[in-house]
């Protein structure tokens, strides 16, 4: 059961500049997220690397706490240097497409 303001589903969007190629490919747990759009906050994620580079599409992270005041199209960044990167060359830039 989902709960308002509690992010579910995430993407990027084509336009976001992402962490592009050259990471490791590993998995990242405990990954906190920065809502740069609103007041949204508590968002942590898994964040799979294959073959250097993060593909949203792919199902290549997983939600582990949805965090709190969330709202659809909010803009969430992780920190390059978070998933094997450098910040901010290695950002990456995702929004929340349903709460």
């Amino acid at each position: 059961e989902l709960t308002a303001g509690v992010a579910s589903v995430m993407y990027r969007t084509p336009a976001v500049a992402g962490p592009g190629s050259g990471l490791t490919s590993e998995i990242y747990d405990h990954v906190v997220t920065t809502n740069v759009s609103s007041s949204g906050s508590g968002l942590i994620l898994s964040i799979e690397i294959k073959g250097g580079t993060f593909d949203p599409t792919s199902e290549e992270f997983l939600i582990e706490a949805g965090g709190t005041g969330y709202e659809g199209e909010d803009t969430i960044k992780v920190a390059g240097n978070l998933i094997g990167g450098a910040t901010p060359a290695n950002d990456l830039t995702l929004k929340i497409k349903r709460v």
